[in-house]
């Protein structure tokens, strides 16, 4: 409960293996097998009540329940059309959040440092507030609103307790008694009276979604909401549930409690690997791909691709997946077991521990390496000793180092095959669902920020994990250039 549980499992994995017992009926595994018994298409396997009395996508327990949900969002609101519509929204925000890290600049030291942690954190709400509710929920940004006071602070306690209540069972029957469901859900309010925080926002979407739908259906901004409630006029067998306001609502803000902490997790970490000494190089490749995005060579985005995709395999935002539970059927679903798991046993991977596998990651697998993630760099070995003069890894970008094409020329194609191997986003049927908006904000940001500034981190990246990981802080300088 201190917020450092990846770090705990890799230790007792470690010492015990693929296979760690961390409750009495519950299991961690730790291989990228496991993780895709557990969370493919397994019938057996299934996922554990989370919330009682909540329905979503999110907390539906069964299988079928959950893809008939998820349909509905993916046709509705999920589909490229979709994601494509919430570009703009997401390209203020990042516009905004340039904004924000210039107005905090402005305001420091000579030195310029700056927690770009809690930027982070605030550009992900806002952007995910907006995409799913769009502006009939109040001027934007969200947090600039009085009623928004605490509601950051307030989501990252909810996700604590969330992770508690999935990891152990006794307390979630006890979060789940009507006295706890009164006692955590008591409004809050600040010295004026004004509500504040997560009970704020919940008032104001469902007063939104279940009183004013047409203000959302008449508004010209795409978001999800919107796209939920014209779906409505056209209810099929798979979205009728969603004839109901309330089951709208309840998607909706599922969808921004679900999203913002993470990618802000995924983002933080991303700034703070490219302000590490070899992280500059990257950055210097991402803006001179930035600057050729008209060319047709380029505007792949293949250097940008491969930093993200090589943060979220070291710095898995989740750490662990979420609990499933052994059903009828599914006792040897799960491979590498020596005798059948008995029905009720809790199983869950440990995402943390499989981004940071030797066997699946090379020796080198501690270390933060972009240039992994291309097609050609099982050629290391062969490259090396054609050019041994320098490490073939460094991917100068020295002035004097006139070999910028060469290398441009061995990143060409990126690997597909290791693609499987992330598990960032979780697999099978209940993979995330915001995956592809995520990462779009997560694009957008880093090109704002590197368009204006070189990135230097300061100290390390510090932070916790619960049910996602939560970085509080993250000392970067930004300097001009």
């Amino acid at each position: 409960m201190r917020g450092k549980h990846h770090l705990v499992e890799q230790a007792l994995h470690i010492r015990y293996g693929d296979v760690v017992r961390t409750g009495p009926t519950t299991l961690s595994f730790a291989t990228l097998p496991a993780f895709e018994a557990i969370y493919g298409y397994n019938a057996g396997i299934e996922r554990d009540s989370i919330a009682p009395g909540t329905t979503s996508v999110f907390s539906a327990a069964t299988r079928e329940e959950h893809r008939r949900r998820r349909r509905a969002l993916l046709s509705a609101a999920f589909a490229s059309g979709h994601i494509a519509s919430y570009e703009p929204v997401i390209a203020t925000h990042a516009a905004e959040l340039q904004h924000r890290l210039l107005e905090a600049i402005q305001k420091t030291s000579a030195s310029r440092a700056i927690n770009i942690a809690s930027f982070t954190h605030r550009y992900t709400f806002d952007t995910t507030i907006d995409v799913v509710f769009g502006p009939s929920i109040g001027p934007a940004p969200y947090t600039a609103l009085p009623g928004a006071k605490d509601v950051l602070e307030d989501c990252r306690a909810a996700s604590k307790w969330t992770w508690a209540t999935l990891m152990l069972p006794w307390l979630r029957r006890v979060m789940s008694t009507p006295f706890m469901l009164r006692t955590t859900r008591r409004p809050k309010y600040d010295a004026n009276g004004l509500l504040i925080g997560i009970g704020a926002l919940v008032a104001r979407s469902r007063q939104l979604v279940c009183h004013r739908p047409k203000d959302l259906q008449e508004q010209q901004q795409a978001s999800i909401a919107r796209n939920l409630l014209i779906l409505d006029a056209e209810a099929s067998e798979n979205t009728k549930h969603l004839s109901d306001p309330e089951q709208v609502w309840s998607e909706c803000f599922n969808l921004t409690f679900a999203g913002p902490g993470s990618t802000a997790a995924a983002l933080t970490a991303i700034f703070y690997q490219l302000g590490r000494p070899v992280g500059r190089k990257w950055q210097q490749r991402i803006r001179s791909e930035m600057q050729n995005e008209g060319a047709k060579h380029a505007g792949t985005g293949r250097y940008l691709k491969a930093v993200i995709k090589e943060t979220l395999r070291l710095h898995a935002p989740f750490p662990s997946g979420f609990p499933r539970k052994i059903m009828p059927g599914g006792e040897s679903a799960i491979p590498g077991l020596i005798a059948p798991l008995p029905v009720g046993t809790i199983v869950y991977a440990n995402t943390w521990i499989i981004g940071r596998s030797k066997e699946l990651w090379d020796a080198d697998a501690e270390e933060w390496k972009p240039e992994r993630w291309f097609a050609d760099r099982d050629q290391k070995a062969t490259e090396t000793r054609a050019y041994p003069q320098r490490e073939i890894d460094a991917f100068e970008t020295d002035a004097r180092v006139n070999d910028q094409t060469r290398d441009d020329a061995r990143l060409d194609d990126m690997s597909p095959d290791l693609d499987r191997k992330l598990v960032a986003f979780s697999k099978g049927p209940r993979s995330c669902i915001g995956r592809d908006i995520a990462l779009r904000m997560i694009e957008q940001a880093v090109r704002v920020v590197l368009d204006r500034w070189e990135v230097v981190a300061i100290g390390e990246l510090t932070g916790s994990s619960w049910l996602d990981m939560q970085f509080e802080e993250c000392l970067v300088e930004l300097r001009e250039r």
